[in-house]
């Protein structure tokens, strides 16, 4: 590495349920511990949308879910953004926060809903919208990080968004089922949403989701650069040009978190 290369460690948190629905945000808190603790020199760690559930999106209950993240942080003596998603209302309110030991550094909505989703959930104007005020972009060791909230990713390629300036997209996804029991479409999001968003802003992608009743494929992809020029509908997993350097699992209760590292570099 020379002397003017930047460098960053990414830590994908992809978590494996073997029930078909979220824990209590007590159990995942539990599991976030074990993570923080098993990543302190991550510069990221990125865990999937929706990883909290609250009924009521209140000022209140984003400071007290700050604190928490702070709070392990702190105990852990960690300097890591953590990046994870928050759904309120059913679903209908979807935000990526990323948190490092001070507190929120950003917030992004999602702006890109589903078909079903339209009229139904209520997103952010546009792919730049700040959230409560704060920007959906932060800068870690000189990377310029991007929240995207699950679909956005699909957005990012689909709405011939030119980059802003970002290094970094961290694609915080919800979640895959074992066929019969709901969105089961991971290849599709890996093949087409990450790649074609890291064809069209020319920077890797990383992503995580939650897989319930069924085992994390053992080749899915967690990070993603794509700077090919036959589109995504020809992207195979070959055709990744990143890999991850560890792998680590870390459990607790029903839940499994498979971690992968990455080091990224310019």
């Amino acid at each position: 590495m020379t002397r003017n290369t930047k460098q960053l460690t990414i830590s994908t948190a992809v978590v494996q349920c073997k029930d078909l629905y979220s824990p209590s945000n007590k159990h995942r808190t539990q599991l976030l511990q074990k993570i923080i603790e098993a990543e302190t020199k991550a510069g990221i760690i990125l865990l999937p949308a929706g990883y909290y559930q609250n009924q009521k999106m209140t000022k209140r209950r984003i400071c007290s879910l700050a604190k928490d993240v702070t709070r392990i942080l702190k105990r852990a003596d960690s300097f890591s953004v953590v990046c994870l998603g928050v759904d309120y209302r059913s679903g209908k309110d979807q935000i990526a926060y990323a948190i490092n030991a001070q507190g929120i550094i950003a917030a992004g909505r999602k702006f890109h809903p589903t078909a079903e989703e339209r009229g139904v959930i209520t997103t952010a104007t546009d792919f730049m919208t700040k959230e409560n005020g704060m920007e959906r972009t932060f800068q870690v060791k000189g990377f310029n990080c991007y929240l995207a909230v699950c679909y956005d990713g699909f957005g990012i390629r689909q709405l011939n968004i030119k980059n802003p300036g970002v290094d970094v997209i961290l694609d915080l996804v919800h979640r895959f089922y074992k066929q019969g029991y709901g969105p089961s479409g991971d290849v599709y999001f890996a093949r087409k949403g990450f790649a074609g968003a890291s064809m069209q802003w020319k920077c890797p992608v990383f992503g995580t989701a939650v897989f319930f009743g069924r085992e994390i494929p053992e080749r899915w992809l967690t990070g993603v650069l794509y700077t090919g020029t036959k589109g995504v509908q020809s992207f195979k997993y070959a055709d990744n040009q990143i890999s991850w350097t560890e792998r680590v699992e870390v459990a607790e209760g029903v839940e499994t978190a498979i971690i992968h590292r990455y080091t990224v570099t310019r």
